[in-house]
């Protein structure tokens, strides 16, 4: 008697080999939609770094016109007087006899 009961778990063996691979290659591409480089979270993250340089590109964006429009000032058709003034006094070092120069607290 213990042939045939060999022989039926043999058979109940081989019967399951298919739905165990079936569910085994399920949980695998499962685990890359979520897990993978090209997966949900990678994309999320994708998502997050372009965001972040988004606004980083338009700081750079605002900062370079602020910068053309200083330039634009000092250009010698277009000189603002007073922004010549401050430049000037600011890389010479020097100050008018009526200036009023306050100078910033030492920390402690």
């Amino acid at each position: 008697m213990p042939r045939p009961l060999k022989r039926t778990v043999k058979s109940r063996l081989r019967g399951l080999i298919v739905p165990a691979c079936s569910i085994a290659i399920t949980f695998y591409f499962a685990y890359h939609v979520f897990y993978g480089n090209h997966g949900i979270l990678a994309w999320q993250s994708l998502e997050t770094q372009a965001a972040d340089l988004d606004r980083d590109l338009n700081r750079v964006k605002r900062e370079r016109l602020a910068l053309e429009k200083k330039v634009q000032l000092l250009r010698p058709e277009s000189i603002d007087p007073d922004l010549l003034d401050e430049r000037v006094r600011a890389t010479l070092n020097f100050a008018h006899a009526n200036d009023v120069i306050l100078f910033p607290a030492e920390p402690r």
